[in-house]
């Protein structure tokens, strides 16, 4: 089964308190294919990057995970790999910064990059107090709060324990359009997805983003269509034009996903429910929202389900795309995908609603229980996600 993105990578460059600066793979479409391919999905990621070093590392991160790119043409792709780059707050964002072959001791090479290309051993299922958090005894829950994985993990702490920073984003991005050439058209139609995903910076931002608007449009008809906002740190648009955007968006889609945070960048202060019900106007079938504490489902007919975080997170980095992979892969599990799935979204029971939460809240426990971008695999959320289902605590709440 397989599953199309589109949304851009870029290197995120950190300079350290000595002075030496790190560079590591990023972007949100970037961390959900890696995670879709965690959960043993095929992934076709359409994406942009330089012919430069910062690309090479991209490229070689990817690979080593299977992800299968779609890029332009070589003689098209002139432009510079897109980089975040993040400072201390009070020192002066720097117009440039050392390439990846610069003399730095925080400097990573492709294969020395320890997120995710170390297979991650799956876990027994934890056991589950009543107050339904992880056990802090359980290996996947393991990492003290203030333990340390290295430079790459320090550089990648949760907004809780990371001390204010400055981000700049250098941002170019561009993809192919639509296929019209036969070989292309040929791949495509090979391929098959059943389920398209994207989000990020790149699908909102010129020229690229009317290209991911004429690929969804030219897939929705044969597959499920998934939407999150998904910005980077950096990432500076004003709230109207961003709401204009996404409400252009929402009426291709069958599942919006968004966080509190980013609602509330659209919206002010509106009603969660209200924005909700409003997008599903607009065309939407399926509405979740994420935030600290779980995830609100909303779907079009029926009321909406709250499902309870699992655990206070070590390091939330990657546990918001863990989430978004895992509910892209457990509509797909459980053949609401494609186009016969897309009337059945629309009314999802309860109990659908339920075990697609807790499917996709294990994945964000267990991404948010160790140190650095760890997407689970499959194994790690099946257990988790089965040890919740016979705890005693209430998975759900109504919102």
């Amino acid at each position: 089964m397989s599953v199309l993105t589109l949304g851009e990578c870029f290197i995120h460059a950190v300079k350290h308190a000595d002075g030496s600066w790190q560079h590591m793979p990023a972007g949100y479409m970037l961390n959900v294919s890696v995670a879709l391919r965690r959960l043993g999905r095929t992934v076709r990621f359409v994406t942009d990057f330089g012919l430069d070093a910062d690309g090479t590392l991209l490229t070689d991160y990817l690979a080593a995970h299977s992800v299968e790119l779609w890029l332009r043409e070589d003689a098209q792709r002139n432009n510079p790999t897109s980089v975040l780059t993040s400072l201390a707050t009070g020192e002066e964002l720097l117009t440039s910064r050392p390439g990846l072959g610069a003399t730095s001791p925080a400097t990573l090479s492709p294969t020395s990059i320890p997120p995710v290309l170390t297979e991650q051993p799956a876990s027994p299922a934890p056991s589950i107090p009543a107050n339904g958090a992880v056990n802090p005894a359980h290996p996947i829950a393991s990492a003290h709060p203030n333990a340390s994985a290295g430079p790459l993990a320090d550089a990648m702490l949760n907004e809780e324990r990371q001390p204010a920073v400055s981000n700049r984003l250098d941002f170019t991005w561009d993809i192919q359009d639509t296929p019209v050439s036969g070989a292309c058209v040929l791949d495509l139609e090979m391929l098959a997805p059943r389920s398209v995903a994207f989000g990020g910076a790149g699908c909102h931002t010129a020229p690229g983003a009317a290209k991911v608007r004429h690929w969804v449009e030219q897939l929705r008809e044969t597959t499920s269509v998934f939407y999150h906002l998904g910005l980077p740190p950096g990432f500076a648009v004003a709230s109207a034009q961003l709401r204009k955007q996404t409400e252009a968006f929402v009426p291709l889609t069958d599942v919006v996903c968004t966080s509190r945070k980013q609602m509330a960048q659209l919206y002010g202060g509106k009603d969660m429910l209200t924005v909700a019900r409003h997008w599903q106007e607009l065309g939407a079938a399926l509405v979740v929202v994420t935030d600290d504490a779980g995830a609100s489902f909303i779907p079009r007919v029926g009321g909406p389900l709250r499902v309870q975080a699992l655990a206070r997170p070590v390091d939330a980095a990657g546990a918001d795309e863990a989430f978004f992979a895992a509910l892209i892969d457990g509509i797909s599990r459980a053949s609401l995908d494609g186009p016969h799935g897309k009337t059945t979204l629309q009314a999802l029971t309860g109990e659908a609603l339920e075990a697609l939460g807790s499917y996709a809240t294990a994945a964000a426990a267990v991404a948010a229980s160790r140190t650095g971008v760890y997407p689970p695999s499959r194994e790690e959320v099946i257990s988790v996600s089965e040890a919740r289902q016979v705890s005693d605590e209430p998975i759900t709440t109504a919102v």
